[in-house]
């Protein structure tokens, strides 16, 4: 396992996986590599069931998943992730009821954000489907005005 890896990516799910998808990759993935079931368990082995507790520790948490997420954004534009594009808010379809923005992708995936996450002001959209993030261009309205 690469020290590289996002939780997301050691627990061999999407990162809009649902909290039972996650659950379910965990415990799967735990039992296959549990050292209970090994015949013969190495430190390789140890060192990736700490990374599956601590990805499971992290996501399994709601704000500590939030909190994560919108760090690992910010880390992949750190990278150097190529911005296909700036996109307005406005241009953006809301879903109500997840609270997301969503615009449609060149390769019939969909760009995301969450209104959540454009509170702690993240301001990127990774496509759910291939590689491409679009910068999207908004203001943040304080409550109190």
């Amino acid at each position: 396992m690469s020290s590289t890896q996002s939780f997301y990516e050691i627990l061999e799910v999407h990162p809009a996986a649902s909290p039972a998808t996650i659950k379910q990759h965990f415990q799967k993935l735990i039992l296959l590599h549990h050292p209970d079931k090994q015949t013969a368990a190495t430190a390789k082995d140890e060192a990736y069931i700490h990374q599956l507790l601590k990805a499971w520790e992290v996501l399994k948490d709601p704000e500590l998943r939030k909190a994560y997420d919108a760090q690992l954004k910010a880390q992949q534009l750190k990278q150097g992730a190529v911005i296909n594009g700036e996109v307005d808010l406005d241009e953006m379809d809301y879903d109500e009821e997840t609270g997301t923005f969503s615009l449609p992708c060149r390769c019939s995936g969909s760009y995301t954000i969450k209104e959540q996450d454009m509170e702690t002001g993240v301001d990127i959209a990774n496509c759910d489907n291939c590689s491409l993030i679009i910068h999207v261009l908004y203001d943040v309205v304080d409550d109190d005005e």
